[in-house]
């Protein structure tokens, strides 16, 4: 029988154990918890709840709240919101910083310091006012000590009011009899039309008037063809047909344009109207014009 040597071990030859990780000892842990007593584990998750968060603060009492809606925010809204809201700060109105048309706005108080201290009326700026020892409000008159009374018990009571805490000013609202002197509600007037020489019609005599202001001139007298052909293009876009061209330039009548002007509204033979052509061509643009009443085209 062979001798099988023996390897000689010695501490240095010894592999070192890998260092738990924290995945192996969270492994650790939950085999642990079966064997953890139950006051153990009761106390464990005790912890776990006050590490995970704070526990929220309780919001105000409903007895507290009804209080403050019958017997403190009345009083508020009728002698104390017409200076000392965000209202009155947008109108300019505000008086002495202080804003009680809000929770924040009263702790914070004024320009004196906070108004209200919960559950201590005596170091309350907003009840020393009421019995007029500090400050006096409302200015017009002390109220009745049955509302001042009111005011210290719901001090005592840690002053609970349900109304939230943004003091930012509301934008100012909509001014509804500045808004009917805006122009479009206006009864139409006739304005005085003015004097200006050389201007035949009153729309002229507005126009010429505007460029005078201005330092202008009015551009010279067009001779009667052009004025024909510019009467036509503005109303139907395309230029007169030759023959009521020329009676426009033959008639001597003062109402000579505004039977032009009538003639291109009313004859259906004026009925023009512009289309694009198949090739994509528009009207002014190399394009195609065809007339309603006629299949031709007219280049």
């Amino acid at each position: 029988m062979k001798n099988v040597p023996t390897q000689k071990r010695n501490d240095a030859s010894r592999s070192v154990p890998p260092r738990p990780t924290l995945r192996n000892r969270a492994a650790r842990a939950a085999l642990l918890l079966p064997r953890m007593p139950y006051r153990c584990f009761v106390a464990w998750m005790i912890a776990l709840g006050c590490l995970a968060g704070a526990v929220p603060a309780a919001e105000p009492d409903r007895a507290g709240i009804e209080f403050f809606e019958a017997k403190i925010r009345p009083v508020l809204v009728e002698h104390c919101y017409q200076c000392h809201s965000a209202k009155a700060a947008v109108e300019k109105k505000l008086k002495g910083g202080l804003l009680v048309d809000s929770r924040d706005g009263l702790a914070k108080g004024g320009d004196s310091g906070p108004a209200v201290v919960a559950g201590k009326p005596e170091a309350s700026l907003l009840w020393k006012a009421l019995r007029y020892e500090s400050f006096e409000m409302p200015p017009k008159g002390k109220l009745p000590n049955a509302t001042v009374d009111d005011f210290a018990t719901w001090i005592k009571m840690g002053a609970p009011d349900p109304r939230g805490g943004d003091l930012k000013a509301p934008a100012a609202g909509v001014d509804i009899e500045k808004g009917r002197q805006h122009w479009a509600f206006q009864k139409p007037k006739l304005p005085d039309v003015p004097k200006v020489v050389g201007a035949d019609q009153p729309i002229d005599a507005f126009v010429r008037a505007k460029l005078a202001e201005k330092g202008l001139t009015a551009s010279a007298q067009v001779d009667r063809r052009t004025l024909g052909r510019r009467i036509t293009f503005d109303l139907i876009g395309l230029p007169p047909e030759p023959e009521a061209l020329d009676e426009f330039v033959a008639d001597p009548s003062p109402d000579a344009v505004a039977k032009l002007v009538d003639h291109c509204l009313v004859e259906n033979k004026w009925n023009w109207r512009f289309w694009p052509s198949a090739g994509g061509r528009r009207p002014g643009l190399g394009g195609r014009l065809r007339r309603t009443d006629s299949s031709r085209d007219v280049h």
